[in-house]
C-alpha cells in the first residue's frame, strides 16, 4: 500500500480511523432501514476490527522491544 496525505498503511491509527467511519456509515444504514446495506458494512467492520487488534498487538510488541514480528509481516 502506499502512503497519501495524512494515512500511514501500516498503523492500527489508520484502521481505527476507518473503523470509525464505519461505525457511522452502520448507525445511518440502520435508521434508514437498509438492511442488505447494513449488513455488508457490519462484515465490512468484523474484518476491519480483525485486522486493527492484529495490528495493534504488532505494535505493541515492537514498542517493547521483544518481538520477532516485523511490520512487513503484516
Amino acid at each position: 500500500m502506499k502512503s497519501k496525505w495524512n494515512v500511514d498503511p501500516q498503523s492500527a491509527v489508520t484502521i481505527a480511523r476507518l473503523i470509525g467511519e464505519l461505525e457511522g456509515v452502520s448507525y445511518i444504514l440502520d435508521c434508514l432501514d437498509e438492511p442488505e446495506e447494513y449488513e455488508y458494512i457490519q462484515t465490512m467492520k468484523q474484518k476491519y476490527y480483525k485486522e486493527y487488534f492484529k495490528r495493534k498487538r504488532t505494535e505493541n510488541e515492537l514498542a517493547q522491544g521483544g518481538s520477532k514480528i516485523s511490520p512487513d509481516d503484516l
